[in-house]
């Protein structure tokens, strides 16, 4: 376990947690960690900004994902299913952020930057790998299956919910009210091979993914309806 009170110049990686790596890099440079979330940010905006000006209804935060070259249209069907007008309201995708779960040094970076965004509410959908789901899944990240699908509503995933175990020691970016206790919590699904997902070319298919529902997303209702979407039959 990572002590504050070990020496800031000889920290013993090899015997530290990934989360462990990421809370020794954040305490010792949270300035050029805040520099970054500002950094990330301002990119995100301007993309936005250039996303043919139209009104965001729903924003997607897909991690280690290949940015879309031309993701306008992919999401129209849902868009009129829902009653929005495509050419005037978008699904925005966020595939700029990174999490190479705890290896690299850029991480460091990534889980604050990711922290901001989804504070902020605006993520909605969030999908990532095995590794960044259990890092942000165990600061209390995600909304709990039981309240995304609440009674029989969850019994066609059962077989595919992601538990997370609850980080006892980190100080959360993210506060549910939730404290901590003993055994696992479920807080994600793992998508399909057949999830529109891999239709996007965002991920190759050979990518394993997990979807959950931000607890902080501004568009709770319409977030559970996208994630349906992508879980499939």
């Amino acid at each position: 376990m990572w002590d504050r009170k070990q020496e800031k110049d000889r920290p013993d990686f090899s015997k530290m947690s990934a989360s462990d790596k990421i809370k020794w890099f954040f305490y010792y440079y949270k300035w050029a960690v805040f520099i970054a979330i500002a950094v990330v940010i301002a990119i995100v905006a301007t993309v936005l900004s250039y996303a043919g000006r139209k009104e965001p209804v729903l924003n997607i935060m897909a991690i280690n994902a290949e940015p879309m070259e031309d993701h306008t249209d992919f999401w129209d069907d849902f868009l009129i299913e829902h009653g929005f007008d495509p050419e005037k309201q978008a699904v925005m995708v966020d595939a700029n952020l990174k999490y190479l779960g705890g290896e690299g040094y850029m991480d460091v970076y990534s889980i604050p930057a990711i922290g901001t965004i989804l504070n902020a509410g605006n993520a909605d959908v969030f999908i990532c790998d095995e590794a960044c789901f259990e890092t942000l899944g165990s600061l209390g990240a995600f909304t709990p299956i039981e309240e995304l699908f609440p009674g029989e509503e969850v019994e066609p995933y059962e077989d595919r919910i992601v538990y997370v175990d609850m980080d006892r020691d980190a100080e959360p970016y993210y506060a549910q009210g939730e404290a901590p206790g003993e055994g696992h919590y479920a807080r994600g699904i793992r998508l399909n091979k057949d999830s529109l997902i891999y239709d996007t070319d965002l991920y190759s298919e050979d990518t394993e993914l997990i979807v959950a529902l931000p607890w902080s997303a501004d568009h709770a209702l319409l977030g559970k309806d996208m994630i349906i979407e992508l879980l499939g039959d």
